[in-house]
């Protein structure tokens, strides 16, 4: 069916959900364009909306439904098709059903569906995934067909006036279809079949020639894999919200792990979405453990020989030694303040000029001076964690926390032009140390302590996805320091603790590397990870040993679909990924 009226009579149906009950920015953005391309609006949350909320949706409709998120958005569907009927729909058009899982669009909905309507199908979508190995284990045909994605999906009025698209409407069975998981297997992936089969055909905005495989083992989930490409190469006018806090052993399964941050830039860069509306909505959302593994937030360092913004580096110091080895860093800031404090009396009598004083309280009375006086702040606790053992194992780690943290001016000036080109980091880690007994002892002590401090300060339950920082050592917007509310907490723990209090202040975490070390990083992360593959040895030098799956996967997928029945090959693979589910 082609349009070849002038104005096409379009209704639009958008279900919102948001576990917080909360209308962000980008949602009204869409709603914006949305509205500027339909005839007729109706908004269905399938979350309580108080009354603030509302009245953000009644710009665009006085149609709004709440409902209870059962179902998820299918079901919300349903429950609008029920109540309006099949002759209102049938007087439309076009419909367009979507949801609010994606950013975008890049262009205006009026010249999306301009294009479209010059396309001669029943129903289109912005993407689609093609013929493809059934991982669900669900299919009697042994692989998932064809179909379009849900997120957003439109229907022309052949297909509202018919039978087939009434009864299936009629005949879905919510009661089946409780979980996200029972929405993908039983209406998602066989929605376009049926309609296929009822004589529908169908297209997609985006051009998907390009990754469409004749082999149903070389087709993938494209929109979730490709972005980037599809972004920077086929007008691809949204990204999904989820790819952007893909679990890396999803996203490693096939791309090289940049997608994500790699869309972020190119859509920076070209000014194709204000990622204002997709920070603020990323950072209420997740953890910041999960954006800063799924974005990859790690930066090398460039030294500049400018800077205007004031910078402060705080430095708690605990031993004589510790602080003789400070003696030549020390020499090489001039335009950055330095602040050293220390309980240690005679540290305090070798130079009057360290405070003797405790470091948290320090910091604590003068955090509010320090807000207004700069804008970036480095905490630094440098003690030793093994002073009975070899010098040269804490000296080594000592002088990798400060130059990577602090090692010249030129230096810190690069830090602060992470934070202002990256205006959505608080806060930026120093790199963990390898040597001895600092990786080795992320099952040992100093994951434990790690652990007793978040645990303690309850500030986030989920910390065994990240490999914390063995260094006491951070980076922080200033802003930031409000959110230092214990008078209890040491210096140690505040930098510990600060990091998972930066959704007050809409910011995530990174983390600096200088490029020396981060050369010298990759060396070690190769041996270790040589050392994890060696199927000859049993020591555990990662708390994830669990990984080592990963690098297998590609074979184990093969064992898997010559050896086991088909009917069960879903649940293994998801085993293997996730761990299995308890109940």
């Amino acid at each position: 069916m082609v349009f070849n009226k002038k104005k096409v009579k379009r209704l639009g149906v958008f279900v919102f959900y948001d576990p917080d009950s909360i209308v962000d920015d980008y949602v009204l953005f869409l709603l914006d364009t949305l509205k500027e391309a339909v005839t007729d609006l109706i908004i269905v949350s399938n979350s309580y909306l108080p009354n603030c909320e509302r009245e953000k949706f009644l710009k665009y409709t006085q149609k709004i439904h709440v409902r209870d998120n059962i179902g998820l958005d299918a079901a919300a569907f349903q429950y609008v098709y029920q109540e309006y009927g099949r002759a209102f729909f049938s007087q439309y058009d076009e419909l367009v059903l979507l949801n609010d899982t994606f950013y975008g669009p890049f262009e205006p909905f009026s010249k999306i569906f301009e294009t479209m309507e010059k396309r001669d199908v029943d129903f289109w979508g912005f993407t689609a995934n093609y013929d493809s190995e059934d991982g669900y284990g669900t299919s009697e045909s042994g692989y998932i067909k064809a179909h379009v994605q849900m997120f957003l999906i439109a229907f022309r009025n052949t297909v509202l006036i018919s039978d087939a698209f009434d009864n299936y409407w009629k005949n879905y069975d919510v009661e089946h279809m409780l979980s996200f998981h029972d929405v993908v297997i039983k209406h998602e992936l066989t929605f376009t079949n049926y309609l296929e089969e009822n004589g529908f055909c169908w297209d997609t905005y985006v051009d998907l020639a390009y990754f469409k495989s004749e082999k149903k083992e070389r087709n993938y989930n494209i929109y979730g894999y490709s972005s980037y490409n599809l972004i920077q190469n086929f007008n691809c006018p949204f990204i999904k919200r989820k790819n952007l806090i893909f679990d890396k052993s999803d996203a490693l399964y096939i791309n090289s792990g940049m997608d994500g941050r790699n869309c972020l830039d190119y859509i920076k860069n070209n000014h194709l979405y204000n990622l204002d509306y997709i920070f603020k909505n990323l950072i209420r959302l997740y953890n910041p453990i999960d954006l800063y593994q799924g974005l990859g937030l790690n930066y090398i360092v460039t030294e500049q020989k400018k800077n205007n913004k004031n910078c402060l580096i705080y430095m708690h110091i605990s031993d004589c030694k510790t602080f003789q080895l400070l003696d030549g860093y020390l020499s090489k800031i001039e335009e950055h303040d330095v602040i050293l404090v220390t309980e240690n009396k005679e540290i305090h009598e070798l130079d009057p000029k360290v405070k003797l004083v405790d470091a948290s309280d320090y910091l604590f009375k003068h955090k509010e001076e320090w807000m207004k006086k700069y804008d970036y702040v480095c905490l630094l606790e440098l003690k030793r964690e093994y002073p009975n053992d070899i010098i040269e194992i804490d000296d080594s780690n000592l002088i990798r926390m400060i130059e990577n943290a602090c090692a010249t001016d030129a230096y810190i000036n690069g830090i602060s032009q992470i934070f202002n080109q990256n205006p959505y980091i608080g806060v930026l880690y120093l790199p963990e140390s390898f040597h001895n007994k600092y990786f080795s002892n992320l099952n040992g002590h100093l994951w434990k302590k790690y652990l007793e401090i978040i645990e303690k300060n309850s500030c986030y339950n989920n910390v065994h996805k990240f490999v914390p920082n063995s260094n006491q050592g951070i980076w922080v917007c200033s802003e930031a320091l409000s959110n230092i509310e214990n008078k209890d907490l040491s210096l140690e723990e505040i930098i510990v603790v600060l990091p998972f209090t930066l959704k007050k202040n809409v910011k995530c975490f990174g983390k600096v590397y200088r490029s020396d070390y981060m050369a010298n990083d990759l060396v070690c992360m190769e041996r270790i990870m040589q050392k994890m593959l060696d199927e000859d040895t049993e020591e555990i030098v990662y708390p994830f040993d669990a990984s080592k799956i990963l690098f297998h996967e590609s074979n184990l997928r093969k064992f898997i679909r010559r050896a086991i029945p088909k009917e069960v090959r879903g649940k293994i693979m998801h085993i293997v990924r996730h761990g299995e589910k308890k109940e």
